[in-house]
C-alpha cells in the first residue's frame, strides 16, 4: 500500500513538472509564430516610418511577406511619391551559406517598379524623395579584415519586368525602361560557369557631355561562360548564341540637333574567346544617317550594311566572309557641293592585318554616281566596277588579277560632256606607291566621247573641272605651315611612273572633234577598226610600238604606224601615217584665217612619215586633194601677198588633167617655240608649197622664154599689185610692132598656160622706150645735156607704138583659141630708161 501510494506520489510530481515545460515550449513557439507572423508588419511599419522620416510625404506598402524557413521576401504595392514604387519584389535567399560569407539570392523578381534618382546642389545622389545624409563612413571599416574572406554574392536568377529608370544628374540625364530582364547562373560549383541572359529595353534616352543618345527599343540574348576561380576572370570568359537588336538609335547634340542615325542594328550569333577574340555571324545595320558636323565633311545616308562571318581580333586583325552596303548617299565629302551615290558594293573574302597585309577576294559595285552643283553636273558614273584578287602588303605595294568597269559615264559640264565608255579592263596589275604603277594590259570597250577645243583654245569640260579644282578656300597661317611642309615632302617623293605593256582601243569605239577655235568650226569623228600601242612607258626610257586604223568623217581612213615615246618633258616619235579620202570643207576654219578662202569641195589626202626628237618636228608629207573648189570667205587673210599670186590661181596651175592637186609639204619647226603652234607651222610649209609648186609649174611651161614672178618679190611701185604675179614680157625689136619668131612661140606657150584654167585671165601692157631709135652716135642736146640723146619719135607716135605692141599680142593669143574676154589691155606706157632699152609687152595674170 505505501509503495503504490509512493508511485500515485512521484506520478503526480513528475505530471506537475512537465506541464510548466510544455508551457515554456508552447509559449516559445508561440512567441516565434508571433514574430514571423507580426514581423512583416513590424517591417512594414519600420519602412514606411523610415520613407517618412527620410522625406517622403507619401509612403504605403500594401504587402510584405516574410518566410523566414524558406528564405523567400515578398514586397507588393510600394509606393513612396513619384519617384519610387514598386508593384512587385520577390527574394529567395539560401541561409546556410551566410556561415561562408556567401550570400546566394535563388532567385530575384522585380515586376512594374520605376526609380527616380537625382543630384542635388552639393552634387549628392538621392533616390525619389529620400533625403539621407551621405554617410560617414570609418577608414578602419572599409578596411577588409586581412585575415577575413571578402563576402561574395551570387544570384542563381534575375527576373526583372516594367522597370523605369530615370536619373537626372547636373552633368548627365539617362532615361531606362527595362521591360525585361532575365539572368540565370548554373554550375556554380562547376569549374567553369555559364550566365543566360536575356534584356529588353524600351525607348532610352542619355544626355552628357553634350550630347544626346537615345534608341527606341533594344534586345539581347546571350550565354556566358567564365571560371569564378580562375586568375583572370575576363580571359576566362567566352560567349556563345549571343544576339542582339537595336532600333530607332539617334545621336545627336543636347540642344536637338542631329548627328546620326541608324534605323535598326541586329548582331547574330556573337562568339567571344576572352576580350580578345571575336566572331560574328552577322551584323546588319539599317538605314544609317550622318551629318556633316559628325564626319567632319559631309552628309551621308546608307540604307544598309550587311557583314557576315566577322573575325575580329583587338590587336587589328579583321576578316569577314562578305559585306554588302546598298544605297549609299554623300554630300560634300571633298569640301566642295558634290553628291555622290552608289547603289551597292559588296567585298568578299577580306583578309587584314594593319601594316602588314590585306587581301581580299573581289570586289563588285553598281550604280556609283558622282555630281556637282546640286546634281546638275556629272563628274563621273560607273553602273558597274568588278575587282579580283587583290592584295596590298605595307601600305604602298599591292597587285590585282583584274579590274573591269561597265557603263562608264565621262565628265559633263552643264548640257556639254565628254561621253561614255562601255567598259575598261585592267589585268595584271602591280602598285608600288614609291615608284611603279604596271599593268599587262589595259583595254578600252565602246568608247563615245566627244572633244571640243573651245575658242579660246581650252577643252570644254577638261579645263573648266581642272579650274575648279585648282580653287581653293582661303589657309591660316598654321595651315600654311602644315601645307608647307607635306610639299617639301612631295618634292622629295619621286612621282610613280606607269607602265602599260598592251594598251588597247575596242572596234567600234568613236571619238568626235569639235574645234571651235577657227571659224567654220572642225566637227568630224573617227570610228576605230584597229587600236594597239604596246609598251606604253610614261618612264620615257623604252619606245612604243603603235598600230591604228580609224573611220574618219563619212568616208575617210586614217592610220598610222611607227614607233612613239611619250615623255613629258620630250616627246619622240617615228611615224608614218596615212589620210585616205577625208571630206576637206571640214578643213576649211584652218585655211580661211590665212587664205582667206573657204574649202566649197574636195577630197583630202595625205601619206606623210613625222619624225619628233627633242621636241623638234619634222615630217614629209605627200598631198593628194580631188576636186579643190575653193569659195570666199569674210575672213580676208594674208596668204596671196606671201604666195605672191591669188591662191586660186596658184591651185589651178597645180591641178592635173583631172583637176586633182598633188604636192610635197615639208614641216619643220620648234614645238617648244611659245609663238608658233602646230597649226601655223602647217599653214606656212602649205603656202610655201603653193609658191614654190606654182612657181616650178610656169617655168616648166613657160621655158626656155620666160618664168613667172612673184609679186612678193617686186619691190616699190610694183606693190601695189601684190598679188597679181608677172609673167616674163615679150620682147620686140626697136621701132617694131610684129612679134618675131622666138616670141611668136613663147606666145604660144602663154596661151597653153591660160588654156590651163578658163579662170585665167591676162593684162597686156604695150611699153614703148623713149630712147628707140636711138643710137650711141646719134645728135645730142643743147649745151650742159651732152649726154642726152635726142628721141626720134614723139610721145604720141611712142604711145601708138606700145598700143600696137599689145595689139599684136592679143591677136596672136586669140589665134590660139583664148577668148577676147579673157585678155585686157591697158594704156600704153613710155618707158624712160636711157641706157637699156626694153621694148616689150608687160604681161600680168589676172
Amino acid at each position: 500500500m505505501p509503495d503504490k501510494q509512493s508511485e500515485a506520489a512521484d506520478s503526480v510530481t513528475y505530471s506537475a513538472m512537465m506541464k510548466p515545460a510544455y508551457a515554456i515550449a508552447a509559449a516559445v513557439v508561440a512567441l516565434g509564430l508571433l514574430f514571423v507572423s507580426l514581423l512583416p508588419l513590424a517591417v512594414e511599419y519600420a519602412a514606411e516610418s523610415w520613407l517618412k522620416d527620410h522625406g517622403v510625404q507619401q509612403a504605403e506598402i500594401e504587402n510584405i511577406d516574410i518566410n523566414l524557413f524558406t528564405g523567400e521576401v515578398l514586397l507588393q504595392e510600394l509606393k513612396a511619391g513619384d519617384g519610387l514604387n514598386i508593384s512587385h519584389l520577390a527574394v529567395n535567399i539560401d541561409w546556410l551559406p551566410l556561415f561562408k560569407k556567401i550570400v546566394y539570392v535563388r532567385s530575384f523578381e522585380l515586376h512594374s517598379a520605376n526609380f527616380d534618382l537625382h543630384q542635388d546642389d552639393k552634387r549628392q545622389w538621392q533616390l525619389a524623395d529620400i533625403h539621407s545624409e551621405p554617410a560617414q563612413v570609418d577608414a578602419k571599416e572599409g578596411e577588409m579584415d586581412e585575415q577575413g574572406d571578402p563576402w561574395l554574392t551570387v544570384v542563381d536568377g534575375l527576373d526583372i519586368q516594367a522597370l523605369r529608370v530615370n536619373v537626372n544628374g547636373i552633368d548627365m540625364q539617362l532615361k531606362l525602361p527595362v521591360e525585361s530582364l532575365h539572368l540565370s547562373l548554373s554550375g556554380l560549383l562547376n569549374r567553369e560557369q555559364s550566365l543566360n541572359a536575356e534584356v529588353k529595353l524600351g525607348e532610352t534616352d542619355f544626355t552628357s557631355f553634350g550630347y544626346k543618345v537615345s534608341n527606341e527599343n533594344l534586345e539581347l540574348a546571350a550565354t556566358l561562360f567564365f571560371s569564378v576561380s580562375a586568375e583572370d576572370i575576363a580571359s576566362s570568359l567566352r560567349t556563345e548564341n549571343t544576339g542582339l537588336k537595336l532600333s530607332g538609335l539617334k545621336f545627336a547634340q543636347d540642344d536637338g540637333k542631329k548627328l546620326a542615325a541608324i534605323d535598326a542594328i541586329k548582331l547574330v550569333n556573337v562568339q567571344s574567346s576572352g576580350l580578345n577574340r571575336h566572331k560574328v555571324e552577322a551584323l546588319n545595320l539599317g538605314n544609317i544617317s550622318m551629318q556633316p558636323q559628325l564626319t567632319g565633311a559631309g552628309a551621308v545616308q546608307l540604307a544598309s550594311i550587311d557583314v557576315q562571318n566577322i573575325d575580329a581580333n583587338l590587336d587589328g586583325k579583321l576578316a569577314f566572309a562578305s559585306l554588302l552596303l546598298k544605297q549609299l548617299q554623300a554630300s560634300g565629302m571633298t569640301g566642295d557641293d558634290d553628291n555622290i551615290s552608289l547603289r551597292q558594293l559588296k567585298l568578299q573574302g577580306l583578309t587584314t592585318q594593319p601594316g602588314e597585309n590585306l587581301n581580299l577576294d573581289s570586289l563588285s559595285m553598281q550604280g556609283f554616281d558622282l555630281h556637282q552643283k546640286q546634281g546638275k553636273q556629272l563628274l563621273a558614273a560607273i553602273e558597274q566596277l568588278t575587282l579580283k584578287q587583290f592584295a596590298m602588303s605595307g601600305t604602298d605595294k599591292g597587285a590585282f588579277d583584274s579590274l573591269s568597269l561597265s557603263g562608264i559615264k565621262l565628265p559633263a559640264s552643264g548640257k556639254k560632256s565628254l561621253g561614255s565608255i562601255g567598259g575598261i579592263v585592267a589585268s595584271g596589275a602591280t602598285l608600288d606607291t614609291a615608284g611603279l604603277y604596271h599593268l599587262n594590259k589595259l583595254q578600252f570597250n565602246d568608247l563615245n566621247t566627244r572633244l571640243i577645243k573651245k575658242k579660246n583654245g581650252k577643252l570644254s569640260v577638261l579645263d573648266e573641272l581642272s579650274g575648279r579644282s585648282k580653287k581653293k578656300p582661303k589657309k591660316t597661317s598654321s595651315q600654311h605651315e602644315s601645307t608647307d611642309k607635306s610639299a617639301d615632302k612631295k618634292e622629295s617623293r619621286k612621282e610613280p611612273v606607269v607602265i602599260i605593256d598592251e594598251l588597247l582601243l575596242g572596234r567600234g569605239s568613236k571619238i568626235s572633234y569639235r574645234d571651235e577655235s577657227v571659224f567654220p568650226p572642225l566637227d568630224t569623228r573617227m570610228t576605230v577598226k584597229k587600236f594597239r600601242f604596246a609598251p606604253l612607258d610614261m618612264s620615257g626610257k623604252r619606245d612604243g610600238r603603235l598600230d591604228m586604223l580609224m573611220r574618219i568623217g563619212r568616208n575617210g581612213e586614217l592610220s598610222a604606224k611607227g614607233k612613239l615615246r611619250p615623255n613629258g618633258k620630250r616627246l619622240k616619235t617615228d611615224l608614218v601615217i596615212g589620210l585616205k579620202n577625208f571630206d576637206m570643207p571640214g578643213l576649211s576654219g584652218f585655211v580661211e584665217s590665212d587664205f582667206g578662202k573657204s574649202i566649197q569641195t574636195g577630197q583630202f589626202n595625205l601619206d606623210t612619215s613625222i619624225s619628233i626628237n627633242n621636241n623638234k618636228i619634222d615630217a614629209k608629207n605627200r598631198l593628194l586633194m580631188r576636186k579643190l573648189t575653193l569659195g570666199s570667205s569674210k575672213q580676208l587673210g594674208k596668204a596671196e601677198q606671201k604666195i605672191g599670186m591669188p591662191v586660186n590661181m596658184a591651185l589651178d596651175m597645180l591641178r592635173d588633167d583631172r583637176g586633182d592637186i598633188e604636192m610635197n609639204v615639208p614641216i619643220s619647226g620648234n614645238l617648244d617655240d611659245p609663238n608658233i603652234n602646230i597649226n601655223e607651222i602647217i599653214n606656212k610649209a602649205l603656202m610655201s608649197s603653193l609658191s614654190s609648186g606654182a612657181m616650178t609649174y610656169a617655168s616648166l611651161v613657160l621655158q626656155p622664154y620666160g618664168s613667172i614672178i612673184l609679186a612678193a618679190s617686186l619691190a616699190g611701185d610694183l606693190m601695189k599689185e601684190a598679188g597679181k604675179p608677172k609673167l616674163t614680157p615679150i620682147a620686140f625689136e626697136q621701132l617694131e610692132a610684129t612679134l618675131n619668131p622666138q616670141m611668136q612661140d613663147y606666145t604660144s606657150k602663154i596661151a597653153g598656160l591660160l588654156k590651163k584654167s578658163k579662170a585665167f585671165r591676162l593684162q597686156l601692157c604695150g611699153v614703148a622706150s623713149r630712147y628707140e631709135g636711138v643710137s650711141a652716135d646719134g645728135p645730142q642736146g643743147e649745151a650742159g645735156q651732152a649726154d642726152v640723146p635726142v628721141p626720134v619719135k614723139t610721145d604720141e607716135e611712142l604711145l601708138q607704138l606700145a598700143q600696137a605692141r599689145s595689139d599684136a599680142v592679143m591677136s596672136a593669143l586669140q589665134l590660139h583659141g583664148i577668148e577676147s574676154e579673157r585678155l585686157f589691155t591697158c594704156r600704153g606706157k613710155i618707158d624712160e630708161a636711157r641706157k637699156v632699152v626694153k621694148a616689150r609687152v608687160e604681161l600680168t595674170l589676172d
